[in-house]
């Protein structure tokens, strides 16, 4: 019997605990757009585990929990159809367990009541791990080493990786890159993984209105066209790279233009810092933006450079290409798998592969115009509408299995 037919009501509990992070956050925010709406129309309730006031503040219409009444289904809300996604509001379950404490592997109490836990990063709590689908982004600290990590705490990741392919439900990866990284360094095989790809919100990333524009680019005393990079502040990300080509061009005279650096907290990373001695005039590092204004950001560059050497998914080319911003990217990792013949592509450790590329650009702006329709068209391969619903199918066919 499918879960259609049965007249049993399902709960799936999500931790929503990282939801106002950058990539992890970014998934759980897409998600929850669209998730909840079309589960319930399956009979699935879902129950956020997190901090009420935070899960709002990213703009998730949810209400507090007041707990099961006795011999009551576990959807609370007498409502049997949803007339629309703004009429629809998550429960949540109070859950302020710190990320990557110990008492993560106990849960919560009310994960007992659920019938699947939707975790959405490795942090899962192992005693529940029986019942949990866990989303893995990416493989940083096992491939990146030299950046990310101490010797312990991989270690300890090790040993969570090896349990989650053991005992949980399901792994979810984000890329057809992760799940091979999956299987290379943890033995997954793809039958014991589900690929389902972030998305991009195009109510938010599309082109910016010439007023919008204007004021965006006077609030910030920037120039229509100047060069842009959007990422955290990490090694890995390998802005070095694009500074050194960019100390050149800027010396000799041909680059006049400023580097912006996106979600950099307005404070140029740690590891760049002796770079940029002498050439702090030239480069913008700007705080984090709200949504109106970030996509304001993408529209008035005149080109992202997306130098990193390593990525789970890859956020920032594809919102800067639903923008109609052209893009150029490193070839390293997942970016070939998601942009594929949308962007000009670099050798992630050849300066001068990237040097040529600027060189082209800077004698003809015009010329990578051609990127922007192929990188519309491209972005719109990912959305959030989309993964929600293969989550759903996700969640429809281990529901059957206990519901038979």
């Amino acid at each position: 019997m499918g879960i259609q037919e049965t007249n049993r009501n399902f709960a799936i509990g999500l931790d929503a605990r990282m939801i106002s992070h950058s990539g992890i956050g970014m998934r759980i925010r897409g998600l929850l757009k669209y998730l909840g709406p079309i589960a319930e129309k399956e009979k699935i309730q879902i129950y956020l585990f997190g901090d009420i006031k935070t899960i709002q503040n990213e703009g998730i219409v949810c209400h507090e929990f007041s707990g099961f009444k006795q011999n009551q289904n576990p959807i609370t809300d007498k409502r049997k159809t949803i007339r629309n996604i703004k009429d629809f509001s998550y429960p949540v379950i109070s859950y302020l367990t710190p990320i990557y404490s110990f008492s993560e592997f106990l849960g919560h109490p009310w994960m007992n009541q659920m019938d699947f836990l939707d975790i959405p990063h490795f942090n899962a709590p192992l005693i529940y791990l029986h019942k949990s689908i866990v989303t893995i982004h990416d493989l940083i600290p096992f491939r990146m080493k030299e950046f990310h990590s101490s010797f312990v705490k991989r270690i300890y990741m090790q040993i969570v990786f090896r349990l989650i392919r053991s005992f949980s439900k399901k792994v979810v990866s984000v890329s057809e890159h992760t799940t091979m990284d999956l299987e290379s360094v943890f033995g997954f095989s793809k039958e014991e993984t589900k690929l389902i790809y972030n998305g991009i919100d195009h109510s938010v990333f599309y082109p910016a209105t010439t007023s919008e524009k204007k004021n965006f680019l006077k609030k910030y005393n920037l120039k229509e066209g100047y060069l842009l990079s959007v990422g955290i502040g990490k090694g890995h990300k390998n802005l070095n790279l694009v500074l050194d080509v960019l100390k050149t061009l800027w010396n000799s005279k041909l680059l006049k233009t400023k580097w912006v650096l996106g979600g950099t907290s307005e404070k140029i990373p740690d590891y760049l810092q002796s770079y940029t001695i002498g050439y702090e005039d030239q480069i913008l590092p700007i705080k984090r933006l709200n949504l109106d204004e970030l996509r304001c950001l993408y529209s008035c560059a005149g080109l992202l450079i997306f130098p990193s050497k390593y990525e789970g998914f890859g956020f920032p080319p594809l919102e800067a290409q639903a923008c109609g911003c052209p893009v150029i990217s490193s070839n390293a990792t997942v970016m070939p798998e998601i942009l594929q013949d949308s962007v000009l592509y670099f050798f992630p450790e050849d300066q001068a592969d990237l040097e040529n590329l600027l060189k082209d650009f800077l004698k003809n702006r015009s010329s990578m115009k051609k990127l922007i329709p192929k990188g519309k068209k491209n972005s719109a391969r990912f959305s959030w509408k989309k993964a929600s619903s293969e989550t759903l199918e996700v969640y429809k066919n281990l529901l059957k299995k206990i519901s038979k």
